[in-house]
């Protein structure tokens, strides 16, 4: 994954850096870091999202934004069609996110939300968050 993102999007960023770049994590429904547990696939998801933090942190023209650990939706899973795709109500909120720039990567955010995704992998599934 990393490979293809140094050699697809950052040439790409840094080609234009008078362009305006948002990086968005989705907000996947809790049940997709159960399903990456089960797959043993947290630790190389979240190693892919330290690095890309770290590929982008200094190009001024790059904003990584997280909405995977928005516990109030991803927990809810009335708001999902299946287990990756939200509702447009979602989809209007992280537009207004976008807008105002919250819900921004940083390096106080990136280890909280390490956790808050780790937690997730190890909720049961009948389990309330």
């Amino acid at each position: 994954m990393m490979a293809s993102f140094e050699a697809n999007l950052l040439p790409l960023f840094r080609k234009h850096p008078e362009v305006r770049f948002s990086l968005v994590y989705p907000p996947y429904s809790v049940l997709v870091w159960r399903d990456f547990q089960q797959r043993r696939q947290i630790d190389v998801t979240l190693a892919f999202r330290r690095s890309v933090f770290q590929a982008v942190r200094a190009l001024p023209n790059v904003s990584l934004y997280d909405f995977q650990t928005r516990r109030d939706w991803v927990t809810d899973l009335d708001h999902y069609k299946d287990i990756y795709h939200y509702s447009p109500e979602i989809s209007r909120d992280m537009l207004i996110s976008l807008k105002r720039g919250t819900d921004r990567v940083d390096e106080a955010t990136l280890a909280p939300s390490e956790a808050v995704l780790r937690g997730f992998a190890r909720l049961s599934p009948l389990s309330s968050p």
